[in-house]
């Protein structure tokens, strides 16, 4: 019996040899169309949640890093099996979020082409050995349950074709908002659409999404779903939160759930403003200390802050430096991607750092033609909305001058500083503050207004917004045309003397609404809307030749609406009224056509109107 038991399986062995040579040859000789590959970076298999942790097969903590999509009916062409190869092998990215939007033109009105998008982008990921999060989008829906069984069918299909591969994260609820709750809208969801995803798939991960915009992983954590595999998401945007939502993840994983940002912008909360490069460098370091993996918000070339790459980049990869946006560059940097253009020079400093007994003057240069410098004098990090470097510094007393250098095609120079400590303690002559050809008063006309100081060589810097000008200030070089009431403040500057008090001349133009055209146009867009909220973008566009440097927008808020919060603007509210002010780094407007775009959030009872009408700096705009 033993020598038959050998015979069988000498013949067994022999004829399966003959098949792996058959099908080898097959291999090599026909068409194959397949497109798998080794990975270039690292694959932990299957992913299990240990505690508050995501781990690897081998149970070792894991961190995915990688990028989202925008909405895949607007920019899925930019997630193909070439730009994530392109992605993974030269950005070292592992994980890839598939954003298909429920409603805004996605699933629910297209359910067959965004189905076939998915699947082709699951498919790519399973064959560059990637993760990928399947993400169903919601937004505008608001809650959940509103789509809940078209959910459940969307997901029992992927579980069905692809729940066998270590690959695929199921994301099940984008970003719940608009009164949704945990315990009486998402928990119900997740109980009734996690049973039938592990019903086929019993082990890949669950990403759940959380109450206000996916922000309240400390209430979930109070009240958990009981499945083994489940994570919660927090969605954050640089520019609008900061520490008190690390609290809030600090505080859900001390309970022991585990937390995947699958969607985060160095932008603020719009999409837009910024981008917000310190406060996204300490949400990077916190998720690298809290081993928290995460996906970035956007893979496109959308015309915002918050997008990887320029307008008009290749859809297929091959992005140099020069083709990403400075969100994309820092987002490369941070997964880990290598430079793919040179770096240009650092600006070097007329001056060393040191103690000097009288005033001085600091010249910047760089050895890259064509370059710019910006820089501070206030000892903060300079950004490419800090002033442009175009003449000699002069440091009268203490300071910290900080600089970097940006070029067309370059990646930005390192930053580099120099501080100076003015010892001399001795009475510094104060220059003489500027003179007005034309006195305060009230005018029927457009009036030219020239500034004059009594010290040679002096700089005069002024305002024309009622703001208290500084060394950032414009520099006066030719009178100044006032064609609307105006509070010009300006005073002067000079090697070796203090600068001369602040003086301030208003001009009041009786006529400057009835005789001048309207040149600013505003536009108010509700983009989000639920029964009692609604998130607001307004777009200032600029239509005169003239830049507006400061702008502050009025209007009356309706008596049934309440401001929530605002983003990349100042507010104040006086009865009724509200007035909207620049923040500062966005306080120029350009001029012909140029914008600048703030946000906010609103409560309302009964109907959602628009306000009728709006002011910029006290002159009526026209609304679109």
């Amino acid at each position: 019996m033993f020598s038959k038991i050998k015979k069988i399986n000498f013949f067994k062995k022999t004829f399966s040899f003959l098949i792996a040579v058959v099908m080898m040859l097959f291999t090599v000789l026909g068409t194959n169309t397949y497109k798998a590959e080794a990975a270039t970076t690292s694959f932990g298999g299957q992913l299990k949640v240990v505690g508050s942790q995501l781990c690897d097969s081998n149970g070792k903590p894991i961190q995915l890093k990688g990028m989202s999509s925008h909405g895949l009916q607007w920019y899925g062409q930019f997630v193909n099996y070439d730009s994530m190869k392109f992605l993974r092998d030269k950005w070292g990215v592992n994980v890839i979020r598939a954003a298909m939007y429920t409603n805004e033109g996605g699933y629910i009105s297209n359910p067959s082409s965004q189905k076939e998008k998915i699947k082709k982008i699951v498919q790519d990921a399973i064959d560059l050995n990637m993760y990928v999060i399947i993400d169903w989008h919601i937004l505008s829906d608001n809650n959940p349950n509103t789509y809940k069984e078209q959910a459940k069918s969307f997901f029992q299909e992927m579980a069905e074709e692809y729940g066998k591969y270590s690959n695929v994260i199921y994301e099940i609820c984008n970003e719940p908002n608009g009164g949704t709750n945990w315990a009486n809208d998402i928990k119900p969801y997740a109980n009734y659409i996690i049973p039938a995803i592990r019903a086929i798939d019993p082990n890949n991960i669950i990403i759940v999404g959380t109450s206000t915009w996916s922000q309240d992983v400390d209430i979930a954590a109070d009240n958990p779903l009981r499945y083994s595999n489940i994570m919660y998401t927090c969605h954050f945007y640089a520019g609008t939160h900061t520490q008190s939502l690390r609290d809030k993840i600090n505080y859900a994983m001390s309970k022991g759930i585990a937390i995947f940002v699958t969607e985060w912008g160095t932008s603020d909360a719009s999409g837009n403003g910024g981008p917000y490069l310190d406060e996204s460098q300490k949400w990077v370091d916190f998720m690298a200390s809290k081993n928290i993996s995460w996906t970035n918000w956007a893979l496109c070339d959308k015309s915002e802050a918050s997008a990887a790459l320029k307008s008009g980049s290749s859809t297929t990869g091959g992005w140099t430096d020069s083709d990403l946006t400075t969100s994309g560059l820092f987002v490369k940097k941070s997964i880990g991607g290598s430079n793919t253009t040179s770096q240009t020079s650092a600006p070097t400093f007329s001056l060393q750092s040191g103690t000097y007994d009288s005033a001085q003057t600091v010249t910047l240069t760089s050895s890259d033609n064509d370059s710019v410098i910006h820089y501070t004098t206030d000892g903060t990090t300079p950004t490419s909305s800090s002033p442009v470097y175009t003449s000699p510094i002069t440091i009268s007393k203490t300071t910290t001058v900080k600089a970097f250098t940006t070029k067309t095609g370059m990646t930005d120079s390192n930053i580099t500083s120099a501080v100076y400590t003015i010892s001399n303690t001795d009475p510094v002559k104060q220059v003489s503050a500027p003179t007005f050809s034309l006195q305060s008063g009230t005018y029927n006309s457009a009036q030219t207004v020239t500034l004059t100081s009594s010290d040679n060589d002096s700089v005069i810097h002024y305002t024309t917004d009622g703001t208290t000008p500084t060394s950032s200030s414009p520099v006066y070089t030719a009178p100044i045309s006032v064609s609307k009431t105006t509070a010009i403040k300006a005073f002067a500057t000079k090697l070796n003397m203090t600068d001369s008090s602040v003086v301030t001349n208003t001009y009041t133009i009786t006529n400057e609404t009835s005789n001048s055209p309207v040149e600013v146009e505003v536009e108010y867009k509700i983009e989000n809307q639920w029964n009692t909220g609604a998130t607001v973008k307004v777009t200032l566009t600029n239509n005169s030749s003239t830049p507006i440097n400061g702008w502050k927008l009025s209007w009356i808020l309706p008596d049934n609406q309440s401001i929530n919060n605002m983003w990349t603007a100042n507010y104040s509210i006086k009865d009724s009224a509200i007035t909207v002010k620049d923040m500062g780094y966005n306080n120029i407007i350009p001029a012909n056509g140029g914008t600048q775009i703030f946000g906010f959030s609103i409560n309302y009872s009964g109907s959602n109107s628009k306000p009728e009408s709006f002011t910029l700096n006290g002159v009526e705009c026209q609304t679109k």
